[in-house]
């Protein structure tokens, strides 16, 4: 896009919290400008983050990691979990990573959350059989991410494509997968929403579907083209051998809605929030 974006204006579309990872955007930056600060809206309050706060996440311990489970239907248990970074202060986790974009330090950041994952993936539970790590697409090609992923080739590292607005090119996009999945990494794809969303399904083919939580809510008022389009995704599913999870279970409603539909996987407050790993751990022992 050659318009160019203001952090305030920019920042407040998307500054809700969302249970299923920061929604990063891309904002234009003309090269002469290099900000120092900008402001993101959350709720009623205005919040700053200066460049100087993200910088010294980067050169200190950088985001604290949260993990929240992923639980099998049939069975209860949790099959895996999805990576979350947490900032301090009042700005949200989409916030922060937004501002870095701005900031041009986005890339920096997503490999920096990459990077403390994967430093705990000795402990991470035996029973769990992936730990999904949220990257944008077009991130996936930074040489950065080879180096943090070269010593582990197993299945349990699945990265969780989240940025739904800017595909790389196709050819580019298949060749990337096709790499990252010989070396024995699995793709998962979030925030599928509507048929809008199957040309995405099909040009990336995930083992792993997420459902956005939007889709949930619906199902809860009876939606019918959502009861269909999940249906639909639900039949690829099977076809292609992913594993769907329903996003966004917040209560004992949306539980058993997923499943009488046949959802095989959920994760949301309901049966699992956000948890440091060595909480998790301890629960699991």
């Amino acid at each position: 896009s050659g318009d160019h974006m203001n952090p305030v204006a920019a920042a407040t579309q998307s500054s809700t919290p969302q249970s299923h990872g920061p929604s990063h955007m891309i904002f234009d930056r003309s090269p002469a400008q290099e900000p120092l600060m900008t402001n993101v809206h959350n709720s009623t309050r205005t919040v700053t983050i200066l460049k100087t706060e993200i910088q010294a996440c980067l050169a200190g311990v950088g985001p604290m990691i949260v993990y929240q489970p992923i639980v099998h239907l049939e069975t209860g248990l949790s099959i895996g979990a999805e990576a979350f970074s947490r900032f301090p202060g009042a700005a949200s986790t989409g916030a922060w990573f937004e501002a870095a974009e701005w900031y041009g330090l986005g890339a920096d950041l997503e490999m920096r959350a990459v990077e403390l994952t994967i430093a705990r993936r000795a402990t991470w539970p035996t029973p769990w059989k992936m730990v999904c790590l949220n990257i944008s697409p077009h991130q996936i090609a930074d040489p950065r991410l080879d180096a943090l992923l070269e010593p582990y080739t197993g299945r349990w590292t699945v990265l969780e494509l989240t940025d739904q607005t800017a595909l790389p090119d196709q050819l580019v996009l298949q060749q990337r997968l096709e790499q990252l999945r010989q070396r024995g990494l699995r793709v998962a794809l979030s925030g599928l929403a509507s048929r809008d969303d199957l040309p995405r399904l099909r040009r990336i083919q995930p083992e792993i579907v997420k459902l956005d939580p939007r889709l949930t809510a619906s199902l809860m008022i009876k939606d019918t083209t959502a009861l269909r389009f999940v249906e639909e995704i639900m039949t690829r599913g099977r076809r292609d051998g992913a594993l769907v999870v329903a996003v966004g279970i917040e209560n004992a409603e949306q539980l058993d809605i997923a499943r009488a539909i046949g959802i095989e996987a959920v994760q949301g407050y309901h049966v699992g929030k956000p948890q440091p790993l060595d909480t998790l751990i301890a629960a699991l022992a």
